[in-house]
């Protein structure tokens, strides 16, 4: 009778067990619908890998009763993710089966057996084309700014939200002698004239306080230590939903 009341408590835990971990793959299955992630296992030994979710299937365009395909499928640098204590994270470009090229972010981590031979890699990838286009229309569009800025006959500077200058155009450099080190964030200050400098930190740092536009001249040491007076001019820049994010 021990025996058997033993058996059926055995049962009992084995199928909470069992509820507890569908319920774990339950969520984790809605945690990455929720966000367009497909989920996949590579067994390194068998070299094939397992696509775990149908997500997987639509991100590189594959039916989805193509159950297994070999590492070649990710054409990407899996090295990395092989080596104890590392995990993995790769974005690159990859090619769906229709030929589009996309581009996807990867993140793994290994298994490895007592050798430290690794034995299966199991990780998420989602489709990162849209903000991979964005960013690189961003960098573009800043490199495309720093040409213009670089190639106009006026000195053109940057400031973050606090006031730090974060950009100052090739002309600055140029008069003062300064280094880019030297010139950002506050630096530009230390080529003022010390006659200046009073007046220069309080319009400056009052028309930042008060995302006020402002016009100030004052005279600016060049490279060859003499001094050349300047009319410094700005406006705030105020994003589409009213904060302020500096000037230019």
């Amino acid at each position: 009778l021990a025996r058997v009341h033993a058996a059926i408590r055995l049962a009992k835990q084995r199928a909470e067990w069992q509820a507890a971990l569908h319920e774990r793959e339950n969520r984790l299955r809605i945690a990455t619908d929720a966000a367009s992630l497909g989920v996949f296992e590579w067994d390194v030994v068998k070299d094939e890998v397992i696509w775990e979710s149908d997500r997987i299937y639509d991100i590189f365009g594959i039916p989805k009763h193509e159950k297994a395909v070999n590492k070649s499928s990710f054409d990407i640098s899996l090295n990395d993710g092989l080596k104890p204590g590392n995990c993995l994270h790769v974005v690159c470009r990859f090619r769906r089966r229709d030929g589009e090229i996309r581009w996807m972010e990867v993140h793994g981590l290994c298994e490895f057996d007592e050798y430290d031979e690794p034995i299966r890699l199991i990780g998420v990838i989602g489709d990162v084309t849209e903000e991979k286009n964005i960013r690189i229309a961003l960098e573009q569009s800043e490199s495309k700014f720093r040409r213009m800025a670089n190639t106009a006959p006026a000195i053109l500077w940057i400031t973050n939200k606090k006031g730090a200058r974060i950009f100052l155009s090739d002309s600055w450099y140029g008069l003062t002698g300064q280094t880019e080190n030297e010139a950002l964030e506050f630096g530009w200050l230390d080529a003022v004239h010390p006659d200046d400098i009073s007046y220069t930190k309080e319009v400056f740092f009052n028309s930042n306080q008060n995302r006020a536009a402002f016009t100030l001249d004052y005279r600016l040491r060049k490279a060859d230590g003499s001094y050349a007076w300047v009319i410094d001019a700005a406006r705030p820049h105020i994003s589409e939903s009213g904060e302020h994010l500096g000037y230019i």
